[in-house]
């Protein structure tokens, strides 16, 4: 956090998961009402688990994110459910994320909405007369 104060940045110290570090730095910027610092991390936490998700570190974030969060923030928790959606099939298989979703009933409850929503229906196509990309959302089962 002060690193960051004085060079608007900061880095992940080492032999730490930086997917954890930035839920905690978060958290921190959350708690001592710093948005600054909060957008940072929160970049920095969004990139990690994107490219992180399939490491075992990403279960340990989820639960670092919701303990250092309050309910009504969904900076690192929309994220998270996002990126665990769309890679449910894989994180079904790892231990540490049943784990996850068990000690976090708020997880669980993203992740069943985000499941089951129809926006994940999204078609695009073209407009024959004005060639404008259209989208619409498509019943489920269609």
């Amino acid at each position: 956090m002060l690193r960051f104060m004085y060079h608007s940045d900061y880095d992940v110290v080492n032999g730490v998961s930086s997917m954890f570090f930035h839920a905690q730095v978060y958290g921190l910027a959350d708690k001592y009402a710093i948005p600054s610092l909060k957008d940072c991390s929160k970049r920095k936490f969004q990139t990690a688990i994107s490219s992180g998700w399939q490491l075992d570190d990403f279960p340990l974030a989820i639960v670092e994110a919701y303990d250092s969060t309050p309910e009504t923030d969904g900076g690192l928790r929309d994220a998270i459910v996002e990126v665990a959606a769309q890679n449910i099939k894989e994180l079904v298989k790892n231990d540490l994320f049943d784990d996850a979703l068990r000690e976090k009933p708020a997880f669980a409850a993203g992740m069943v909405t985000a499941l089951s929503s129809d926006t994940k229906n999204v078609e695009k196509t073209k407009c024959l007369s004005c060639k404008k990309l259209i989208s619409g959302v498509l019943p489920k089962g269609l």
